[in-house]
């Protein structure tokens, strides 16, 4: 049978059933190829945390035909609020529906990653075969074919063979030179499960900085439901151990380091006994030097995972030189250690899209209490809408915006972004 494009067909074996493997797959049998899904979990493994789809992703979801089905499944979260250890909310930043510029922090196609692994399936096993409770465990190839060695002693011949099994790819390992360590460590540790949803869990997502490089963050997919994640900062080789020991003892770990975290922690903890997963995960970034060999490659994270915090987070809320504390006014940013030039206060270059989004919403504050030389004025490349209230270079219509005279703060960053979040009374600070 030849492929759509008058290709001759290939017989393709795709190691890994998620989200990369499924979307490989439609696009490899609406090409007329002859698929192969091998996925070492025995059943569908729709579940996990809730995703979010942005720019290409939802490109490539409408050039599928799966955006309506999409939007069927979509959580509403209409945004994310800072929270205090009381629970009191010092920031709000909304999601961007207007259809024009960039996403905030919460897109406007989040979605369970269960439901969207659900939809990649419905559309795609009839075109391809799937195999459940059976993994590839090597492969040998020459000019001409690819031998797959799989986990229940069986072999099989393929023209291709696609590594599409995750950030801990068995493919990979057996592609790269021996020896070769594709992992780069940002020293981030995030656990996830669910817990019953109560009255006061709404659909702003709350995010909540602990003391000591500690994060909670609760978000509510469904009526009854609640997701809770703890994330750390930690170098040691307890941490980056603990992910491979049994689940009790992961869940004894993450109690003990956030027992004294405050606001909701407690409640988080309890509920890890009656949870349905429980799920914990060092933060790395997959960085290999190749990603295929002859007739074997790498797809998705398999091949360069970027990890769930590239984008923003691990650099907005962990390495960056910042923590967000807010007041009255505004957002006030805290700076850890004194300002450079080279580095400013809101992170690093690589990371300034993502921080423009929490500047437009809020009121930057250029003094930093805590930190001696910090300069009288905001950086050249901080936009003047964005200056604080209680710096003499604000605006009167700024001033009155960020104090609470005005019911709304919006403002464009430089790059066009924006974003919008309201305004805090005076006194909650």
């Amino acid at each position: 049978m030849a492929g759509g494009s008058g290709t001759r067909s290939l017989r393709v074996l795709v190691a890994g059933g998620g989200v990369t493997g499924q979307a490989l797959a439609y696009w490899l049998a609406r090409g007329g190829h002859r698929v192969t899904v091998v996925e070492r979990f025995p059943a569908l493994r729709a579940s996990g945390a809730q995703v979010d789809l942005r720019g290409q992703g939802i490109q490539a979801i409408a050039a599928m035909g799966l955006l309506d089905a999409v939007r069927g499944k979509l959580v509403d979260e209409a945004g994310v609020a800072f929270v205090d250890a009381r629970g009191r909310a010092k920031a709000t930043i909304m999601a961007n529906t207007s259809g024009r510029g960039r996403q905030t922090l919460t897109s406007e196609y989040e979605i369970m990653r269960g439901d969207l692994v659900r939809i990649l399936h419905d559309a795609t096993k009839d075109d391809a075969e799937y195999v459940f409770g059976k993994s590839v465990d090597g492969y040998e190839q020459d000019g001409d074919r690819v031998v797959a060695h799989f986990s229940d002693g069986s072999s099989g011949e393929f023209d291709l063979l696609v590594g599409a099994d995750g950030q801990g790819s068995r493919i990979r390992r057996a592609l790269l030179p021996e020896g070769s360590d594709p992992y780069w460590r940002v020293g981030i540790h995030m656990a996830y499960w669910f817990v019953p949803r109560i009255a006061s869990d709404s659909n702003i997502r709350d995010t909540y900085m602990a003391p000591g490089g500690r994060q909670i963050m609760r978000r509510s997919h469904n009526p009854t439901e609640t997701q809770a994640y703890f994330v750390m900062r930690d170098d040691s080789e307890e941490s980056s151990a603990i992910h491979r020991a049994p689940v009790e003892r992961q869940q004894e770990f993450w109690a003990d380091r956030f027992r004294d975290a405050g606001w909701q922690a407690e409640r988080f903890i309890d509920g890890m006994s009656t949870s349905p997963f429980f799920y914990s995960q060092e933060i790395v970034q997959v960085r290999a030097d190749i990603w295929s060999s002859g007739r074997v490659v790498l797809a998705g994270d398999a091949a360069h995972c970027a990890s769930p915090t590239a984008a923003w987070e691990s650099r907005a809320a962990w390495s960056a030189p910042t923590f967000w504390r807010v007041r009255s006014t505004g957002i006030r940013t805290i700076c850890r250690r004194r300002w450079r030039t080279t580095t400013p206060c809101y992170g690093r270059s690589s990371a300034r899209s993502r921080v423009r989004s929490i500047r437009a919403c809020c009121v930057w504050a250029c003094r930093c209490p805590n930190v001696p030389s910090t300069p009288s004025r905001p950086p050249p490349h901080w936009p003047a809408s964005c200056t604080s209230p209680t710096s003499p270079h604000a605006s009167p219509r700024r001033t009155a915006a960020a104090t609470g005279n005005s019911p709304a703060t919006r403002c464009r960053t430089d790059d066009g972004e924006f974003a919008q979040g309201a305004s805090r009374s005076r006194g909650q600070g």
